[in-house]
């Protein structure tokens, strides 16, 4: 009886989805992204040196919530983070960075923070 249950379902199921699917030389159906689901991409420019800098930078911008994706380049210093704007903005991210002691192209790091970095991830800063 749960098998034929199962069935049922599977071929109801089916039958739904192709019923929706449009008529043959119709322009296809397309996928609308709700808030709920929307993303953004922001650039932006954070300074530090080495492997280390890249591990807390990015484990600091991942720390807010609503951020997806956290990835930080030490060669071009160049840093590109993905965000629900529904919960959060590219502003709390800067601030995140700048809390682990590192500066962000808008936002200084936190002073205190930057002087308890290793050696190794002490960058010149700027004035």
């Amino acid at each position: 009886m749960r098998i034929l249950i199962f069935i049922c379902i599977a071929v109801f199921s089916a039958h739904s989805a192709y019923a929706q699917q449009p008529a043959t030389g119709a322009a296809p159906l397309k996928k609308v992204a709700t808030a709920a689901t929307a993303t953004q991409t922001a650039q932006f420019q954070v300074w530090g040196n080495c492997g280390m800098c890249k591990r807390t930078i990015e484990t600091a911008a991942k720390g807010v919530t609503g951020v997806q994706s956290a990835v930080w380049n030490s060669d071009t210093h160049q840093f590109t983070v993905v965000f629900a704007p529904a919960q959060t903005g590219v502003n709390k991210v800067h601030q995140a960075i700048a809390a682990a002691g590192y500066d962000t192209d808008t936002t200084k790091g936190n002073d205190a923070a930057y002087n308890e970095l290793p050696g190794c991830c002490q960058y010149e800063r700027r004035k």
